[in-house]
Order: structure tokens, then sequence, then C-alpha cells
């Protein structure tokens, strides 16, 4: 990471024509980084939004994943484990197989909107704007 950082602030260019300027051959690597770095951004998103799922369902007068049901095809899966139990049932929604498509998560996907949004909210507003909201969440939590 840090070899790609020096490289593009030397030739003032991006991941893909650093590489190309060094040799042609080597723009193959300045693609794999921004394939690599667009992939880890898909993933990274994904998480955030369970976390969205997470604390949105942690408003609940009692916790959701403090409770096993055994209602649901996928029981065998729970073992007696109510987080687990919640995770397959609640968070991923899966079903019995691939040709039972009719259960979709909404929520999870209100929750993947509100992530991009913030995203792209961040990403908009720049650096600037990003120190000052770590400027309040790290002195936060001090203040209570």
């Amino acid at each position: 990471m840090y070899l790609e950082m020096a490289v593009g602030q030397f030739f003032r260019s991006g991941s893909v024509n650093c590489w190309a300027k060094i040799h042609p051959m080597l723009r193959g690597i300045g693609v794999g980084c921004v394939c690599v770095s667009i992939l880890l951004c898909l993933y990274y998103v994904v998480i955030i939004a369970r976390c969205f799922l997470y604390f949105f369902n942690s408003f609940t007068g009692t916790l959701p994943f403090t409770i096993c049901g055994d209602a649901s095809p996928l029981a065998s899966c729970c073992n007696g484990d109510a987080a687990n139990y919640y995770w397959w049932n609640n968070i991923l929604n899966a079903s019995t197989g691939f040709e039972d498509v009719s259960n979709f998560n909404w929520k999870l996907l209100g929750c993947l909107a509100l992530s991009w949004i913030i995203v792209y909210a961040c990403m908009f507003k720049g650096v600037e704007s990003s120190g000052k909201a770590v400027y309040f969440t790290a002195t936060f939590r001090t203040l209570r």
C-alpha cells in the first residue's frame, strides 16, 4: 500500500497510469489494485449494512438474538444457540434451498441503501468533514 502511494505521488497519477509509466506491461498491477479496492469497498459496505440492522434491532423491548425459536426448517442450525438462530433466520433470512426464493430481506436492503448513502456523503464532502466527525465521535464518549 505504501509502495503504491509513493509511486503514485512520484508520477503524479493514479494507480493504473503510474504502473504503466514504469513499464507498459505493468498496467495490470494497477488494474488489479483498482479491482481489489472495489471488492473491499463492496464487502465493507455489506458489513456496515449488517451493523445497521443489528443496531436498529437492538431498540426492541427484548433483544431478538436472545430468543431461539424452533418453528423454522432451519431449527437444526440453532442447536440451542439463540444468536446463531437469529443470524440464520433473521439477518441472512436463509431459505431451505436455491429453489425457494420467496423470502427477501427488505430490512437488509434498506440498511444497505442507508450504508451506501453514508459512504457517498463521506466521499462527497471529502476528508475535511470526516475529520470533524472523528473529533466528535472520539470525544463524545468521554462526556458521559
